[in-house]
């Protein structure tokens, strides 16, 4: 039997965490029973070699304007001339215009990964339309799944597949005191927090600069690493300069060392308003951080407060430092939620298990229609 072939569709091969959700699956798809192809709007990715090393075509099928309404028949034309069996797109206008292409392609499996509850309002309802063409409707997490299947119908066409990742990737040994050289804090003795997230206000990196103020006074040489880039950058380096002293929070910009970077962090931070399913949460819990995060559903749904990582309300300061120094306060504390978590990562979130789940859906949906 021929190799089920499979479009992805994604805005841009950027290192987001969807992006990076999508090349984990890609790595570890069985290329004996799927072809994959890949469909971006954008060139020039920092992951697009990446996808091409793996012997990946990577398309290019770009909107001329922002709603472009010939862009499902220019996809759906791509689709015919791959033979197409499923189409998988990712992110809210790609979900639509897959969805579209497909029905106008012939594609018989079309699938929408559904990655926030706070799309655009325009977003949402294009979406809420292109629905009942998708074959399944795919939440990244259990939370997001109830909330679809309260406000879609038939039910049943809505699933989940947690996000995954390579475990043993995070979890491997790193030349900390290396790193440390390097980040400039060889000499410097103190705690160190860390936090990789987009410069973006839902990141609320406010409230961490907040805690941080009130935690320099029990831990003077304490640094705040924030690693990622954003629209807020010089908005939040003006902040850090007024309440804190020079040195004390670092910004280190988009990196490609993370899974380095967590080891040096002594707790690993995620102040987020929402979240679908915080991959930087997953990366942490992966390399045996103790991890603090803001009590909502994404970060609820992988942390047990308490006894993998521990929760905090939102936009209040005093809590989160009072949580930072609990584990900065008890080594044996730190320890037991950093090995937690990582156990945790191992037996529910592991990359072969985002991988088994997709393919076994790609089988089951393509044997169905072979089958009608």
């Amino acid at each position: 039997m021929e190799p089920i072939t499979v479009a992805y569709m994604v805005i841009q091969l950027e290192t987001g965490g969807t992006e990076r959700q999508l090349v984990a699956l890609l790595e570890g798809l069985d290329r004996s029973r799927f072809r994959p192809v890949v469909v971006v709007e954008r060139a020039g990715g920092a992951l697009e070699q990446t996808v091409r090393d793996l012997g990946i075509p990577i398309h290019v099928e770009g909107r001329r304007w922002r709603w472009d309404p010939f862009v499902p028949v220019r996809l759906a034309r791509l689709l015919r001339r791959e033979r197409v069996d499923i189409v998988h797109a990712f992110e809210s206008m790609e979900d639509v215009y897959g969805v579209v292409a497909g029905v106008l392609g012939g594609v018989p499996v079309r699938l929408m990964t559904w990655l926030s509850l706070r799309y655009p309002r325009a977003h949402m309802a294009l979406l809420w339309l292109a629905m009942p063409f998708a074959t399944r409707l795919i939440a990244n997490s259990e939370h997001a799944r109830r909330w679809l299947q309260r406000r879609y119908r038939p039910a049943s066409r809505v699933i989940a597949i947690p996000n995954g990742l390579d475990v043993e990737f995070y979890a491997r040994a790193r030349d900390v005191a290396a790193k440390r050289r390097e980040l400039g804090l060889a000499d410097d003795k103190g705690p160190v927090l860390g936090m990789v997230a987009r410069l973006r206000p839902e990141k609320d990196h406010e409230t961490l600069l907040h805690a941080t103020k009130l935690l320099v006074n029990r831990y003077p040489k304490l640094v705040l690493l924030l690693a990622g880039d954003g629209p807020r950058q010089a908005e939040l380096e003006h902040a850090a300069a007024r309440m804190l002293a020079p040195g004390r929070c670092r910004f280190l910009g988009n990196r490609k060392d993370v899974a380095d970077l967590y080891h040096v962090f002594d707790v690993s931070l995620l102040m987020t308003e929402y979240e679908g399913m915080p991959n930087a949460v997953m990366e942490a819990m992966a390399a045996a951080r103790p991890v603090v995060a803001t009590n909502v559903e994404g970060c609820a749904e992988l942390i047990a407060d308490g006894l993998n990582g521990l929760l905090v309300p939102l936009h209040d300061a005093p809590a989160l430092a009072d949580a930072v120094a609990r584990v900065l306060g008890d080594e044996a504390l730190a320890r037991r939620l950093g090995a937690a978590a990582q156990r945790t990562m191992r037996e529910r979130y592991s990359l072969r298990m985002l991988v088994e789940r997709h393919e076994r859906l790609y089988e089951e949906l393509a044997a169905r229609r072979r089958r009608r």
